[in-house]
């Protein structure tokens, strides 16, 4: 089922520079990792997906029943004078004590770490809480804007842990090159303003980019290959055809 569905999107980002023609479907528990340099226009893309801007032309439509939980470069930027137990039960009210505080431990806030006031936490300690918040009201579409940002390596282990035990779809930007291994099962290419959707997952695009042609973008070259995969299949005679549906798209791709 898809969850998302986007057709010839436009969207503007830096004043002037957009990106066109974005034309792709999010499918139901889809993990998916926008990458591309900083000022592609990954983040502008997120905040369109998420309603809170709107795209200059094209349409995109979310899946019925679906709910976007949206975590933002300044999302984390919480302020409270109460504690993390404090602040947690309070959005969660029916959560019994016990349940509330085994919930904060898996996100590291256990013991001594509840009674922290959420002014004293570090960038990377508010974040952690934010998404502990999100992932327990149970959107089942995350949009995610660096969500390890100042977090260290036990921090991100633990979300990685949280985020593979979920089970909705995830669209997320990281730069974080082993988080996006453990986690993405495909990728979203910000490109010379345009937008590729691979299929094939972070080390197989990252393979591909090891070979990729001198002076040629990556999309570029994949759609110069899909087309003589696909001039390579029409010259197979019709009685072979059939042999062809036995095997995977990846493996088709590959060979």
């Amino acid at each position: 089922m898809a969850m998302l569905e986007i057709k010839d999107l436009e969207v503007y980002y830096g004043m002037i520079q957009a990106i066109k023609g974005i034309s792709f479907e999010v499918n139901e528990g889809e993990v998916i990792a926008l990458i591309g340099a900083n000022g592609a226009g990954k983040t502008t893309f997120l905040k369109t997906v998420a309603g809170f801007l709107q795209p200059v032309d094209g349409e995109f439509s979310l899946g019925n029943h679906t709910t976007i939980g949206y975590f933002g470069q300044h999302s984390a930027g919480i302020e409270s004078g109460k504690t993390v137990f404090e602040h947690f039960t309070g959005i969660f009210p029916s959560l019994t004590q016990k349940d509330a505080r085994s919930i904060l431990g898996a996100y590291l806030f256990g013991g001594r770490e509840a009674e922290k006031k959420v002014s004293s936490l570090s960038g990377g300690e508010k974040a952690r809480l934010v998404l502990a918040e999100l992932l327990q009201s149970r959107p089942n579409f995350l949009v995610l804007d660096e969500p390890t940002n100042h977090m260290d390596i036990r921090a991100k282990e633990n979300l990685e842990s949280a985020f593979r035990a979920y089970k909705g779809t995830i669209l997320f930007v990281s730069h974080d090159r082993y988080f996006i291994r453990q986690i993405a099962d495909a990728v979203l290419i910000f490109e010379n303003q345009a937008v590729m959707y691979y299929p094939f997952g972070y080390e197989h695009y990252l393979e591909r980019k090891k070979k990729q042609e001198v002076g040629v973008s990556i999309g570029a070259q994949i759609k110069a290959e899909e087309q003589a995969l696909i001039a390579g299949m029409r010259a197979v005679p019709k009685g072979e055809r059939h042999r062809l549906r036995e095997i995977s798209t990846e493996s088709a791709y590959v060979d």
